[in-house]
């Protein structure tokens, strides 16, 4: 939810979403994961996951590792407009 109010407190209206974590086929992981995906979709139902609770990046929990991960990542992918990580 809180990502939803910044979204209208500050007028924005985003379409493109990821999701990552150190661990992110952890069961708490998942979780966390599968909920901001349906919260986003129920209120942005043309909501892209460029990543989902599938296929979600990798990070580590090595802060190095994840400067690295996310630098390629959004290299990679620079219409992701909201990144959420589970636990870092």
């Amino acid at each position: 939810d809180y990502a939803l109010q910044w979204m209208e407190a500050n007028n924005q209206s985003l379409k493109v979403f990821a999701v990552s974590g150190g661990n992110p086929s952890a069961t708490w992981a998942q979780g966390r994961m599968i909920s901001f995906e349906n919260r986003i979709k129920e209120k942005i139902p043309d909501a892209v996951f460029v990543t989902d609770h599938t296929n979600a990046l990798n990070t580590t929990f090595s802060a190095a590792d994840q400067y690295s991960a996310f630098s390629a990542f959004f290299l990679a992918h620079p219409d992701v407009q909201f990144m959420l990580n589970v636990d870092q």
